[in-house]
């Protein structure tokens, strides 16, 4: 794999993931960049996890969240997201 294209991705992922939210994004591959949005709900203390772990709860993103991946997106690989049609599991052609 390309060390300047991997560094980037690495780069995108921990961008996103410092920030102060309870989403972050979970990489699916070392091959890529596809990732999964997921809710690190475990550490609020008046959050029920075994709701959200069992795949019960259903929780929605803002507009704002949209628009900062997309903007990290261009920022590190000029490239748009794919996303799946739940917008869960997004995808950067980039290779």
């Amino acid at each position: 794999m390309n060390k300047d294209f991997e560094t980037k991705v690495k780069k995108f992922f921990k961008e996103f993931n410092a920030q102060k939210s309870v989403v972050k994004l979970k990489r699916l591959d070392n091959t890529g960049c596809h990732f999964e949005v997921i809710f690190n709900l475990n550490k609020d203390k008046y959050i029920e996890t075994e709701i959200y772990e069992k795949g019960r709860a259903i929780i929605y993103l803002n507009e704002n969240f949209y628009k900062n991946i997309k903007n990290l997106s261009v920022k590190y690989f000029n490239k748009t997201i794919n996303w799946n049609n739940t917008y869960t599991i997004g995808h950067i052609d980039v290779i």
